[in-house]
């Protein structure tokens, strides 16, 4: 059995559903989030949104609606997953509580090809869920009993959309778009309540064929308008002819969402394909109570939206599915380009992501890039763990040994920095954004170096040089302070409290310091001389009360104490010493000051620094070093975050009013300012494409990165392609490939940028009715060249799949002529290319319903060596040393082993008997392989080598499946992280996964073990709490098929596991303190404390 831990590195950004209502409050106005397995709860206030709550969802959502309960002032959610789990949900005393649940499921029954919905009758808070062709599920609401469903039959099976209608009387109607043989029409029927039945009122037949919304309006016009993609209809059913109309603005549109503004129903927007965001209007006739003409008017363009949300004032919220969401503002008066759109924030969606790449950086840092995005919102995400540094100026700067920012006025704002060298000291003054040197320099001791300086108070300066300590104040004599021990090596100020600690040989002075003198408070000798030291203070009372010394006790200089520091994270006190090898150690500080769990850290491979700085009222610590990186504190744990930047040496903060919330960091050449990002787990940068990107490739001998696009011809949006520096095209090899009532709408490119400057180097347009499907860049034969090998199809809308593809190798010149891509040379196949792999500077592809490989010959050419056909169709391939995995459309996985001397293919391992339609396959090793389906599900599967008999012993069986909850695109071999701590859980494998949501996971394979542990940890926490769908954690994780359903196993929910850390920590240690450790045969002291640790560990991992 598999022992894999399944963890989320990014949730999904996905937003499928947005809704205005009054939740937490009936003075708050909520903005509703549906973000696939979760819901956000925002409070819109007037400098924004306001995160209020995340209610996780153990299934995946497909439709949720606002519920108002008769006689209540507050709204509650209502939702329905994919598994058929419904609950209702409401807001008391500061807590989502589950007013209703239950499962919805029918033992008969074909779900609906148009998708499952939930809709709400206003008047009589009754419920309505379309799940089963021709059947309609009412739920009555009564928060006194338990709910009642029963199934009401349609006359018609295939309904397109359907909503409950806005009545005069009591009587409780629907409206809705069906499709059948002839077209799509609308009809309206009226439920009975006593009989269970639908009564039919009207209908008009044969609407717009692509009609794919249809919208109540409200009384006193009532009826319904029915949106599609080249008309708007309106239709009261009898006291009015139906209006429709054809607006221009509709040509290329695709409609994708409708939302209401006004209460009364006459005006509603309208999401496009391309980011257009429309108004529709009605105008009526107040007196007769009749809607006389519809208008739409296109007001601006935003992402592509997959809802939208009128919130108040002007505002809006742009849910998107292929783009970054959005919260707009509607302007009375346009633009300067005619828009009456701005844009006041946007919220960052990865998804879907079609195909992502690990890149190994210089500092030894791992960044992810994914195509993401489609359509206009096309993009590549540039996805690191770590935190980034946005440049704001530089100057050259060289022997840089310590800088300080001090303000020598009365105001917060720093206005000069300090600069010590070897042997002297530099006074640069901030004026603006320029840095100068005055011809002053306050009196300071310019002449040595500066070991410390700060401002203190009444516009004082503290200095701290070899010689002495030096309060500069601005209008009477400086005071000084010398040791009667030598010189001062090392010092520790507390400029709060005016307490001064140095260091003169193995002679420890403390001192305090005020306008008034410098005046001793104590004197120790110490057995070694000081290396470094720090009097931090430790609570809100300013006062230094613990001291932190490190000794000079060897003559080893790479394994001496170099930095310290003593000081808060969180509610816990840590004591951080860097040595000079790059190690750095942390211990927890107890009351009593003794140094208690001490663990262990490599940051870099030269001496550290340790910079204490504040962000966001909370502490972190700057490691300087060759691999810097900043220490804070989440859920109690210390986290270590590399920074974008090589090298640094020294570091300090600066706030001015130029660079507020900045710091200056220096290497031995240069001195940045720069602002820190957000302090988050993972940062995304986004390369816009104006295409949908759909496979990449990185050239990591040349820097340069190769991505699959596609177009619409006539989208008018910009375009990536039009932006190289150079291009080149296809030609069509077989013009009969087309069907002549075909116009090609999609044009299909190979774009070639520069993977630092994401420069467009080269566009390669293909021909007509060519698709790019695979890519590869890879040696081939003896050639010390990487070449980008395409895989294409010929597509022709008359067949069912294509019968012509080819094979297209590029050679990337180096150098000067880096924006050169060549076509050396291109295979004819017959089939598509689905796949491309390597294989001992081979080529493997899958084609159609084959895989074959081909050897790279000498005279540029590739010639078919061996092929196997066992496949309905093999969409993904794999190669790990001879092993080679191969991915079928519906059957599930299979093994074949390449034999060079035979140049044939060994099948290995077939698939298993488990139908499973694929999405992304990947190796763990020769036996054992992890592949998604489209269900949700991932699994691996794994040969049975101490099999009985022959046929087994060649046949892959699953040896794990679990529920994700979303559709998984790629999987890579893997991390993002930049393994800090030493010891702890190491993972035997680790392969991230990219979804159609925007999520990124990892699964990690743990010794078997620490799988157990994480295994009880699983079942304590899903017994700990209720969820707010009432099911089981099997229930949930449970494999998921399009006829039966199997318990998970071989997997550990880590998710669940790591959100222990996110409770008070005495409820996580109750919940834990039955739980016994790895190989630990009876419960120890301080179990739970260890097992949490553990657990943190293993939040490290991912």
């Amino acid at each position: 059995m598999s022992t894999n831990y399944v963890a989320t590195c990014k949730k999904p950004t996905v937003v499928t559903h947005s809704f205005a209502g009054n939740f937490t409050g009936e003075e708050d106005l909520n903005l509703i989030l549906a973000k696939v397995t979760r819901i956000e709860i925002n409070l819109i206030a007037a400098d924004g949104l306001r995160f209020v709550q995340e209610i996780p969802i153990y299934g995946r959502i497909l439709d949720l609606a606002i519920l108002r309960v008769k006689g209540e002032k507050c709204d509650s959610i209502v939702i329905i997953t994919d598994k058929l789990h419904m609950a209702v949900l409401s807001w008391r005393d500061g807590e989502v509580v589950t007013r209703a649940h239950g499962c919805l499921s029918d033992k008969v029954g074909r779900i609906s090809e148009t998708g499952i919905k939930c809709i709400v009758h206003s008047k009589t808070g009754l419920l309505a869920f379309r799940i089963y062709d021709g059947l309609l599920k009412i739920v009555e609401w009564d928060d006194k009993k338990e709910l009642k469903a029963f199934n009401v039959r349609f006359e018609d099976l295939m309904i397109v959309d359907l909503v409950f209608l806005h009545t005069s009387d009591e009587s409780i109607r629907l409206g809705y778009i069906y499709h059948d043989h002839i077209g799509r029409h609308l009809k309206t029927v009226e439920l009975n309540m006593d009989e269970k039945e639908f009564r039919t009122i009207s209908s008009q037949m044969s609407i717009e064929a692509e009609a794919t919304k249809v919208v109540p309006i409200p009384q006193p016009y009532g009826g319904v308008a029915v949106v599609g993609h080249e008309t708007v209809l309106y239709n009261n059913f009898g006291s009015s002819q139906p209006l429709v109309i054809s607006p221009p603005v509709f040509h290329n549109a695709f409609i994708s969402c409708v939302a209401p503004i006004d209460s009364d129903g006459q005006r509603f927007l309208m999401g496009g394909k391309q980011g257009e965001l429309m108004i529709l209007v009605f105008d009526v006739d107040a007196s007769q109570k009749i809607i006389t003409d519809i208008k739409v008017e296109v007001l601006g363009r935003c992402s592509f939206a997959e809802c939208l949300c009128y919130i108040d004032n002007g505002v809006v919220y742009v849910g998107s599915r292929f783009g970054d969401s959005q919260l707009i503002r509607l302007n009375q008066e346009p633009n300067s380009s005619g828009s009456f759109v701005s844009i006041l924030d946007t919220f960052a969606n990865v998804g879907p992501i079609r195909d992502m790449v690990l890149l190994e950086q210089e500092n030894g840092q791992t960044q992810l890039l994914t195509c993401s995005g489609a359509f206009k919102d096309g993009s590549l995400r540039i996805i690191r763990n770590g935190i980034g540094i946005e440049e704001k100026a530089s100057v050259d700067f060289h022997g840089v040994k310590s800088i300080f920012s001090l303000s020598t006025k009365s105001g917060a704002l720093d206005d000069h920095l300090i600069v010590s060298g070897i042997d002297g000291t530099h006074v640069l003054r901030i004026e603006g954004e320029e840095l100068e040197e005055p011809e002053d320099g306050f009196g300071l001791e310019t002449n040595e170096r500066t070991l410390y300086a700060s401002s203190m108070v009444d516009n004082c300066i503290l200095q701290i040089t070899p010689s002495g300590v030096h309060l500069i104040r601005p209008e009477a004599e400086t005071l000084r302070w010398h040791s009667d021990h030598g010189e001062i090596s090392v010092c520790a100020v507390n400029s709060r409290m005016g307490k001064v600690l140095v260091a003169s040989g193995r002679h420890l002075h403390y001192l305090s310091v005020s306008t008034s003198g410098i005046d001793p408070i104590n004197e120790t000798q110490l057995e070694y001389e000081a290396a470094c030291l720090d009097i931090s203070s430790l609570d809100d009372s300013g006062d230094s009360k613990l001291v932190a010394i490190g000794l000079w006790t060897s003559n080893a200089r790479r394994v001496l104490p170099r930095s310290c520091f003593l000081g808060r994270f969180d509610n816990t006190t840590y004591m951080l010493v860097a040595l000079g090898d790059g190690t750095l150690f942390y211990f927890q500080v107890t009351h009593e000051g003794e140094l208690v769990e001490g663990k262990k850290a490599s940051l870099g491979t030269v001496p550290l620094t340790l910079k204490p700085f504040v962000s966001n009222r909370r502490n972190h610590v700057f490691v300087c070093s060759d691999r810097p990186a900043i220490i804070y504190s989440s859920n109690n744990k210390l986290i270590f975050s590399n920074v974008n930047v090589r090298v640094v040496n020294q570091m300090c903060p600066l706030n001015s009013e130029a660079y507020s919330d900045c710091m200056v960091m220096c290497d031995n050449e240069t001195m940045v300012i720069g602002r820190v990002d957000d302090i988050e787990k993972l940062h995304i940068r986004t390369v816009p494409l104006g295409e949908s990107p759909a496979r990449l490739a990185y050239m990591a001998s040349s820097q340069r990165i190769a991505v699959l696009v596609s177009r619409e011809m006539n989208a008018g949006s910009m375009s990536v392609t039009s932006s190289a520096q150079r291009s080149s095209n296809s030609k069509l090899i077989h013009a009969g490939v087309a069907s002549s009532s075909d116009n090609a709408p999609e044009v299909h490119s190979i774009v070639v940028l520069d993977a630092n400057t994401f420069e467009v180097l080269h566009a390669h347009q293909l021909g007509p009715h060519e698709e790019a499907l695979s890519i590869l860049v890879t040696r081939l034969g003896n050639e010390p060249n990487d070449y980008l090998i395409v895989g294409t199809a010929f597509v022709n809308l008359d067949e069912t799949e294509s019968k012509l593809g080819r094979i297209l190798v590029f050679s990337c010149a180096d150098g000067d002529d880096r924006a050169s891509m060549r076509l050396v040379h291109e295979k004819e196949v017959r089939g598509a290319v689905y796949s491309l792999a390597p294989l001992h500077g081979k080529l493997l592809a899958s084609i159609n319903s084959s895989v074959r490989l081909f050897e790279w010959k000498d005279d540029k050419e590739l010639r078919l060596e061996c092929s196997h056909f066992q496949y309905i169709q093999a969409m993904y391939i794999k190669s790990k040393g001879d092993i080679v995995l191969v991915g079928d459309l519906m059957r599930s996985m299979g093994l074949l082993s390449y034999k060079s001397v035979e140049s044939s293919f060994e099948e290995v391992a077939k698939p298993d008997a488990q139908t499973h339609w694929m999405t992304a396959i990947e190796i763990f090793d020769a036996d054992t392989c992890l592949g998604a389906d489209s269900n949700f599900n991932i699994f691996t599967s794994e040969r049975e080598r101490n099999a009985q008999n022959a046929e087994d012993r060649q046949r892959l069986v699953e040896s794990g499946v679990f529920y994700l909850g979303d559709a998984v695109n790629v999987f890579r071999n893997g991390s993002l992280i930049t393994r800090h701590v030493d010891g702890g859980v190491v993972p035997r494998h680790s392969i991230l996964f990219g979804t159609i949501d925007g999520s990124i996971g990892a699964v990690l394979s743990l010794e078997p073990e620490i799988y157990r542990f994480a295994l009880d940890v699983e079942q304590a926490v899903a017994n700990s709490h209720e969820n707010v769908l009432r099911i089981s954690l099997e229930a949930y994780r449970s494999y998921k098929g399009d006829k039966s359903s199997n318990k998970s196993f071989g997997f550990v929910d880590g998710d669940l596991v790591e959100s222990l850390l996110d409770l008070p920590r005495e409820r996580a240690r109750k919940i834990v303190e039955d739980i016994r450790l790895p190989n630990q045969e009876e419960k120890l002291e301080n179990n739970a404390e260890n097992v949490l640790k553990l657990i943190e560990d293993l939040s490290r991992i991912h």
